[in-house]
């Protein structure tokens, strides 16, 4: 690599004229081209290298070069890129997130359905999977006696029913009755107890009738007895002016004393008689009260015995409505319906003819009321990271989350305590409330399920990237410096 300089003679290398020394072992540079400041560099070499005298090597002389101009660009663009990355570092923030896999369930409990007193399956209506209405009937219970009992207390409470109207019709005086509605179902009923009516207003009517012919008697010989009263006073006033009148002729001797002691007897005579009939209108006054007082007791008992009937019916009436209504709630039992929207998810009695025990489940129903949360399975390690309302991404395990996406969310509830898996693993209960319950792509809805196997991303906070790409340094500087 170095040019072979003949001893006494000049060179010329990378820009630098060269001499020898006449040793054999050094070249002085004469002059640097470009250079004015130098004038002659001494090259030492070894002399125990053996090298041949008429080879010289010069690796001092490139460093005097300049270095290229490119190459100070990329140094400096490097240091540049450097520096901008470590403030990107610093500034960025990357999320702190915490997986946790799981199902998705309905927002409300799945509805059992129970037989309160058991049967034997009559029909089956649906099949498991269906998707059912609120009150879409489902199975159906066998009847046997349960129906005819109820129409048995129908007719029995309709029955009350009429005759509480027609003692209400009695008391109230009225001349007709009518039952409405119920009388055209039951019409046998109805006539029976308008001639139940009949009767008895008839019975009512004859026996105030006695009464009050009583008391029209009674009342008028209370009014004979005033108008004799009456004819006695005036009587009496004329027998007493006839006395008075032949007493003055009887001292003036113009009347004989027999006529005017025929003129006071016949004033004592009249005076009698209206004492007498005084008497007798007080008798028949009294007589004309008392009649009053039994037709008002007549009436009054009479009132009394339907006011008891009324209460009788009445009474049994509530106690025939109350066995009604539990046989009618029998009755409407036989049909078990779905109690709201959802899907058919179990059958435990699916063959016509199974006996169904008391309180035992026929069918399980999954809201579909499209409210659905994720529930996932959290590590203890990792719940106290966990916080109410904090936001999760959720990916369904059927949907390519890279073609689908992901459902956002946020934690709705966190268990209280810890529960164990099949493993015996403990694991921490938390529910993600979704903001959308299907995916759109392409224009179609891909609904997501209850069931549906889904991993969850939830964030439990955020640090620098420097920081991160940091930790391992931290996390072996905590280690190196606590050991002993």
């Amino acid at each position: 690599m170095w040019d072979h300089i003949p001893e006494g003679k000049a060179g010329r290398f990378s820009g630098l004229e060269y001499e020898h020394n006449g040793y054999g072992s050094c070249a002085f540079p004469r002059k640097m081209r470009g250079h004015s400041g130098v004038n002659s560099v001494k090259l030492f070499a070894s002399k125990s290298t053996g090298l041949d005298s008429k080879t010289l090597t010069l690796p001092l002389a490139l460093e005097a070069e300049q270095p290229p101009q490119l190459f100070a660009y990329v140094v400096t663009g490097c240091f540049i890129f450097l520096g901008a990355f470590i403030i990107w570092a610093f500034v960025t923030s990357v999320l702190e997130v915490t997986h946790a896999g799981g199902q998705i369930q309905p927002a409300g409990s799945v509805q059992t359905i129970q037989h309160l007193e058991g049967g034997y399956i009559d029909q089956i209506l649906v099949s498991e999977g269906d998707r059912v209405k609120a009150g879409q009937p489902l199975v159906r219970l066998r009847p046997t006696a349960t129906e005819s009992e109820r129409d048995q207390l129908a007719i029995r409470a309709a029955s009350l029913r009429m005759a509480i109207s027609t003692t209400d019709a009695l008391m109230q005086q009225q001349e007709s009755v009518s039952f409405g509605e119920e009388g055209r179902l039951y019409s046998n009923i109805a006539q029976s107890q308008m001639s139940v009516f009949s009767s008895e207003k008839d019975r009512i009517n004859r026996e105030l009738a006695k009464y009050a012919s009583q008391l029209a008697r009674r009342e008028a010989e209370y009014r004979a007895t005033i108008a004799e009263q009456k004819s006695a006073v005036k009587r009496m006033e004329i027998a007493k002016e006839q006395f008075t009148m032949l007493d003055g002729l009887l001292k003036q001797q113009y009347a004989s004393r027999r006529s005017v002691l025929e003129a006071e007897a016949a004033l004592e005579e009249a005076r009698s008689r209206l004492y007498s009939l005084d008497g007798r209108l007080s008798t028949t006054r009294e007589q004309v009260k008392e009649a009053q007082i039994q037709l008002e007791e007549a009436r009054a008992k009479i009132f009394s015995d339907l006011a008891k009937e009324k209460s009788k019916n009445a009474s049994e009436l509530a106690e025939v409505d109350r066995l009604l209504t539990k046989q009618q709630d029998r009755v409407t039992s036989l049909d078990l319906t779905a109690p709201t929207d959802g899907i058919v998810q179990e059958l435990p009695v699916n063959s016509v003819g199974a006996v169904v025990r008391s309180g035992e489940v026929v069918a399980r129903i999954v809201p579909d009321d499209r409210k659905i949360i994720a529930e996932v399975r959290v590590k203890p390690k990792d719940i106290g990271h966990i916080h109410l309302n904090a936001d999760a991404k959720v990916t369904v395990s059927t949907f390519d989350p890279y073609v689908f996406g992901s459902l956002e969310g946020n934690v709705k509830t966190i268990s209280a305590t810890s529960f164990e898996d099949e493993n015996g693993q403990p694991y921490f209960r938390v529910q993600i409330a979704l903001d959308h319950n299907e995916f759109n792509r392409k224009g179609m809805a891909y609904p997501v399920l209850p069931g549906m196997v889904v991993t969850a991303d939830i964030v439990t906070g955020s640090k620098s990237l420097a920081r991160y790409l940091l930790k391992p340094v931290y996390r072996s500087m905590d280690v190196a410096f606590s050991e002993r």
